[in-house]
């Protein structure tokens, strides 16, 4: 039989204990067998105690067949987030059949998840949320309630299937690209309304083989990876993919050194949007790039009611204090540049500069 290993070995953590008192001083793999039979919301309040208290309720979660306790199950649970925790397949597929009314599971972070199935119309679970799980494989989701679905992490297999009120997907797949295999599993949800991508290199994920229109997509967001002042175009292809769209965010997150380069504005192809109203492009800096951007939707879009500018400063990774005055300076100036470029190009009826 495996032996635990003690949560804490810092014996800082000891000094503040009572000498009367009994608890403190159980091994760990006895107050984990006693936190084991109270309920999971009540376990996981004893995590504020101390730093010895602060993971060990996470022990109640592993299920593993060599302990001699098991997980006890609250039949009201709703909401279930496990962030940094090593949960495997089999936990998962426990947590989903023993809480018939759980709604939203959040997971992050869990390096022993590799194949994710989630199946039958029995579930409640309508919102799934899972990022940065580095060792998982897949993800399987059909015959589901599902009603929001988010993955954020390394390019894996999605399968989805007749999960017909689906209507939220976002899809980020890392530095390698949203795989092809996910436009075509995204193209199956019939009643798809919103669609949120991570591209960090937008030349790269557009070239693609054919992939069919999305003609429930009310609203697309793109968190875009740009660099230097190169042309955001390609990004229009997925604008084109949805013609019942009604409102398209842009976020821009720039590389460490935004660097505004003199070229020409390039040609576009002409289309023609006829429902969308809204446009946002956050992270606007005033190269050309953004400006080709700006101008496409203005030009492209016949039922435009407002096209909105946020300079608010972006970065791929932030390497400095958030709200810098470093930040604050490339805001002002970007905003400086967006009334200059802007102005005599978007009436001013349509054009709001944050």
């Amino acid at each position: 039989m495996r032996k635990r290993l003690r949560l804490s070995q810092n014996p800082s953590d000891q000094h503040h204990f009572n000498p009367d008192d009994i608890v403190s001083r159980m091994p760990d793999e006895i107050l984990v067998y006693i936190l084991s039979r109270l309920p999971l919301v009540d376990a996981a309040v004893t995590s504020q105690l101390s730093r010895r208290w602060r993971y060990m309720w996470c022990q109640t979660l592993k299920l593993d067949r060599e302990d001699d306790y098991k997980m006890y199950v609250i039949k009201c649970l709703r909401v279930l987030i496990l962030k940094c925790v090593n949960v495997n397949d089999e936990a998962i597929g426990k947590i989903l059949r023993n809480c018939p009314v759980l709604e939203h599971l959040r997971i992050c972070n869990s390096g022993q998840l590799v194949n994710v199935n989630v199946s039958g119309p029995a579930l409640a679970l309508t919102k799934l949320e899972i990022q940065s799980c580095f060792q998982l494989q897949s993800v399987e989701i059909y015959d589901s309630n599902l009603v929001w679905f988010e993955y954020l992490g390394i390019a894996i297999d999605i399968k989805l299937h007749n999960n017909p009120r689906l209507k939220t997907i976002s899809i980020g797949e890392g530095y390698n690209g949203i795989q092809k295999n996910t436009f075509q599993q995204i193209s199956c949800v019939k009643y798809l309304e919103v669609l949120e991508f991570h591209i960090f290199h937008p030349k790269k994920d557009t070239d693609l083989i054919s992939f069919p229109e999305l003609p429930t997509v009310k609203k697309l967001s793109m968190i875009v990876g740009a660099n230097n002042d190169d042309s955001l175009l390609a990004l229009t292809w997925w604008v084109k993919l949805c013609p019942n769209l009604q409102k398209c965010t842009i976020q821009l997150k720039w590389t460490w050194k935004r660097v505004r380069i003199e070229r020409q504005i390039q040609k576009w192809v002409k289309h023609t949007h006829h429902h969308l109203e809204v446009v946002e492009i956050i992270g606007f800096h005033g190269g050309i790039g953004d400006l080709e951007l700006a101008l496409y939707f203005y030009e492209s879009c016949i039922a435009l009611k407002k096209i909105v500018i946020d300079p608010t400063y972006q970065l791929l990774e932030k390497r400095g204090p958030v709200g810098s005055i470093t930040d604050e300076l490339q805001e002002n100036k970007a905003r400086f540049a967006a009334h200059l470029l802007l102005h005599n190009r978007i009436a001013g009826d349509k054009l709001v500069i944050v």
